[in-house]
């Protein structure tokens, strides 16, 4: 089965002027990430999966490019990659369903 919507994308502009524009991240740029990063290194993964989703200029970027980012913007890239994408279209996971708080009270 092919996906046929195309992918969501924003854009934001990192410390230094750069303009990142990031797409929603699919399956295949999970294993592509995995290739790249090849260890249990979480940093070098979450730089190999941001360089998968993300183009800085208007440019694709590799790992490396990603890597020369200040922290500060890769700390932004990485929560913009994931918490807006992921909190705003992921169902309610089987636990929380029920009504009943995943969080103690």
């Amino acid at each position: 089965m092919r996906l046929s919507t195309p992918d969501q994308a924003k854009t934001v502009t990192l410390s230094e002027g750069t303009v990142a524009t990031i797409r929603r991240a699919r399956g295949r740029d999970l294993i592509r990430a995995q290739d790249i990063a090849s260890g249990d290194n979480k940093f070098k993964f979450t730089c190999a999966m941001l360089a998968q989703v993300t183009q800085l200029n208007g440019e694709p970027c590799v790992m490396e490019d990603i890597m020369e980012l200040w922290a500060v913007d890769i700390e932004l890239l990485a929560r913009e990659a994931s918490g807006d994408f992921l909190s705003s279209t992921a169902p309610p996971s089987p636990s929380s369903s029920n009504g009943d708080s995943a969080l103690p009270s």
